[in-house]
């Protein structure tokens, strides 16, 4: 059953990378002339996996949606399929993909999460901020060990971190 289209926010940057995507796709369509090489470039046939930039149909669907941002292989395997110069335009494409990721970090609020105690917020540094960056991002839980001690808290999402004292 494919999956269906939603509505974008244009005033989001994911739902103004959507859009773009969307276009590259319409784009290729009108391209292929006739329907046996559209469904060539389906997102089904993108999302093969004997295909060299692994995806999934989720995650192409989720990028066409507004829903996620794209992985860069998944970016890699629309844009191969669909953007008349193919492989040549990876580059350009992995480039926006960088400034709605900024765009999209830039957005992110600050959430208080503070146990009990004093929150001192830092900033991620090295592989969590590699992490979040990349997308790859976990939360903790809080901990408390009960000695009054410095305890962690925290959402990779928000790209923070709390260190609390009881």
């Amino acid at each position: 059953m494919p999956n269906r289209r939603r509505a974008v926010d244009p005033t989001h940057p994911l739902g103004v990378f959507a859009r773009q995507l969307r276009d590259l796709q319409a784009g290729a369509i009108a391209r292929a002339g006739s329907s046996d090489a559209a469904s060539e470039i389906s997102i089904d046939k993108v999302a093969e996996e004997k295909k060299h930039w692994p995806t999934t149909r989720s995650a192409i669907y989720a990028a066409l949606n507004g829903s996620r941002l794209p992985s860069p292989y998944t970016l890699c395997a629309i844009v191969t399929a669909w953007d008349p110069r193919g492989q040549n335009a990876i580059a350009e494409w992995l480039k926006v993909r960088d400034r709605v990721e900024e765009q999209l970090i830039n957005l992110r609020p600050v959430r208080d999460i503070s146990v009990t105690g004093l929150a001192v917020r830092t900033r991620l540094k090295g592989v969590a901020e590699g992490r979040v960056r990349a997308g790859r991002c976990c939360a903790w839980p809080a901990v408390s060990s009960g000695q009054g001690e410095v305890v962690h808290g925290g959402d990779g999402l928000y790209g923070m971190v709390e260190a609390v004292a009881s």
